[in-house]
């Protein structure tokens, strides 16, 4: 049930266990589960920046300044 999405507390009630800790020695976990939790939480805590859009200028180099010497 809990992998299928349910929380330990709901899964504890129904399994009418009077502690969860009775319900955690049923819980197990996987690689598979451990691999999804750590994407998702990459997903939300390491998202690239967002980059604003350069104005055009900015973006072309200038042509008439390339090669001289200041």
């Amino acid at each position: 049930m809990i992998r299928a999405g349910d929380d330990i507390v709901t899964v504890s009630e129904i399994e009418g266990h009077s502690d969860i800790k009775m319900t955690m020695i049923y819980c197990h976990s996987d690689g598979q589960s451990k691999r999804e939790a750590v994407e998702k939480v990459s997903r939300i805590y390491f998202q690239p920046p967002k980059v604003a859009d350069a104005p055009a200028a900015a973006a072309q180099p200038d042509h008439q300044t390339e090669g001289m010497v200041s």
